[in-house]
């Protein structure tokens, strides 16, 4: 889900003055130690549930960024955060006046010092750049509607769980139906809990963890039903094992299911909450490299499945978690204040690589979630991107061989050849469910093709595809080499009517142009192609992409069912 667009943190700890394009389901920010990470999950926490930290309330003398401390300078936090309302957002009966907010709005929350050096704040409400009149309500009103979950660094997922012992039980009971006898209720207390953890338990299953069948630590009377004590799982050896006996490892996997679970029953919430934020430190901690594996493709999955609608803010030194996001921010401390950067998901893996702060990642191995297409120009990636974006494909992640090479500059069959016989065994070890593709020109000959194919090795003749021409239109004619002969011909009128290319046109024949206007004019029409939104006029580009979709479909059919970027 996106519901945040951007955060703006002023005077939060290391963190002077920074504004954050946080666009996408699951923002990831990545960083040395102490470069300030976690500031931007406190900063959030203190926007939305007016504390630091849990447990702790703001405190200047602690949270107050200063780099010269002046006892005369008068002292101001804010927390700026732009809104964006998914369609599935809704507002329950009552709370009217938020609708004044509109789709898109920012509310900004300030802490100031008063007379006697007590921390006062007050909520302003913005929209179309507008102040609201009683911006304070209303915005105090959304506040109520989000449930943002911090979790720390070094938490102890039982300590967690036994929190939420109240709220876990109001969730379970929820879901009991019927008889109140007192037989029956325990009964069906168990049936419910049993319930509520069958995600958890399927996923202990498929991480070929020792405990199974987790259930509800609960007293076997009426009298002491409302007491929950925890949770308990069967053993290796068959027998019931507590949960602060787990490892550590298997706890942490278990707390973020049941969580999940939890803060996404909105019907549970009393005034109905209508979206959940998580900010997660370090989630790869105490897990072995399978278990951090299967605990980043659940956070994707989780932010990606819109009718759940969770946000999620990680902070991590791990490749795995960085490459499950959608978005990213290079987090680095200069001269005692942190700065943020905004990266795309490849840059911010390779930069966390140089910089030393995580393990190296062939570049190939990238987007271990989605397949991945080769292609050979960094334009034919751009184009083919827009599209499908514009078509809904976007778990079609396109590449260049820049991209997956910083020492080349420019791509081309060629070197996409040879790269591929260097790779050879990289490519192998892609998952069969996120397979690399590479789609080269139409007008690559056969026997490219072939030597293509073996390069690729085991899956060649599948995953290496030629653009079909079929798909071009034909008033394009054969000396439209690339990606070009799949533009609409109308582009290519219009600018030869502006003078950007000389274009051959004669009555009853397809339009012709020069290998060097074509060279010549690829920025100016590249530009005009993705100034194009209709779906209709970029037909041929769809049909391209749904040559691969097929192909992969056929690979993963239980895919279609999953919400994929």
């Amino acid at each position: 889900m996106e519901l945040v667009k951007k955060v703006k943190i002023e005077g939060v700890r290391s963190i002077e003055n920074q504004e954050l394009d946080v666009t996408g389901s699951c923002s990831v920010f990545v960083g040395k130690n102490s470069s300030g990470k976690s500031n931007a999950l406190r900063a959030l926490n203190l926007f939305f549930n007016g504390e630091i930290e849990p447990g702790k309330p703001i405190e200047f003398n602690r949270d107050h960024f200063e780099k010269i401390p002046r006892k005369r300078t008068k002292k101001r936090i804010a927390v700026t955060v732009s809104f964006g309302l998914p369609d599935n957002f809704k507002l329950r009966q009552g709370l009217e006046a938020i609708s004044q907010l509109g789709g898109e709005f920012l509310i900004s929350r300030v802490w100031e010092l008063d007379q006697f050096r007590k921390p006062i704040e007050h909520i302003e409400a913005f929209t179309g750049g507008q102040l609201i009149e009683n911006g304070d309500e209303i915005g105090r009103q959304f506040l109520t509607l989000i449930n943002y979950r911090y979790i720390p660094n070094r938490t102890v997922p039982s300590d967690i769980l036994r929190d939420e012992a109240q709220a876990i039980a109001a969730l379970i009971f929820g879901r009991m139906k019927g008889d109140n006898h007192a037989a029956a209720l325990l009964q069906k207390l168990n049936e419910a809990a049993g319930r509520m953890l069958a995600d958890a338990n399927e996923s202990l299953s498929k991480i070929g963890s020792p405990l199974s069948a987790p259930s509800v630590s609960t007293s076997d009377s009426i009298g002491e039903m409302l007491t929950m004590g925890g949770f308990q799982a069967s053993g290796a050896h068959g027998l019931p094992v507590q949960d602060e006996d787990w490892g550590a490892g298997h706890q942490a996997f278990f707390l973020y299911q049941v969580l999940f679970t939890l803060d996404t029953s909105y019907s549970n919430y009393f005034g109905w909450k209508q979206a959940t934020i998580w900010g997660v430190e370090e989630p790869e901690a105490a897990l072995h490299r399978d278990l951090e594996t299967r605990l980043a493709e659940q956070f994707r999955k989780w932010a990606f499945d819109q009718g759940k609608k969770l946000q999620l803010f990680i902070t991590t030194h791990s490749p795995i978690f960085t490459m499950a996001s959608d978005n990213g921010v290079w987090v680095e401390l200069n001269d005692g204040q942190t700065i943020f950067q905004s990266l795309t998901i490849p840059e911010l893996t390779q930069a966390a690589d140089i910089r030393g702060v995580s393990g190296w990642v062939h570049p190939i191995l990238y987007f271990p979630w989605n397949p991945v297409v080769l292609v050979e120009g960094p334009i034919d990636s751009e184009i083919l991107s827009h599209a499908a974006r514009l078509t809904g494909l976007e778990h079609l992640r396109f590449v260049s061989l820049p991209n997956l090479d910083p020492s080349e500059r420019r791509g081309g069959k060629d070197k996409i050849i040879t790269f591929l016989k260097n790779s050879h065994g990289l490519i192998q070890n892609r998952s069969k469910q996120s397979p690399l593709f590479v789609l080269l020109d139409w007008d690559v000959s056969n026997n490219d093709m072939n030597k293509a194919k073996n390069a690729y090795g085991e899956g060649g003749t599948k995953y290496v595809l030629r653009m079909n021409k079929s798909h071009c239109d034909p008033l394009l004619g054969k000396n439209f080499f690339g990606i070009e002969r799949f533009y609409p011909p109308n582009i290519f009128v219009d600018a030869h009517n502006v003078g950007d290319l000389i274009l051959g046109m004669a009555d009853n024949k397809p339009y012709s142009i020069s290998k060097d206007q074509l060279e010549q004019a690829k920025g100016i029409l590249r530009k005009k192609v993705l100034e194009i939104n209709s779906l209709d006029e970029l037909k041929p580009l769809s049909l391209l992409l749904m040559d691969i979709e097929g192909i992969y479909r056929s690979d993963n059919p239980a895919q279609m069912t999953l919400p994929l970027t």
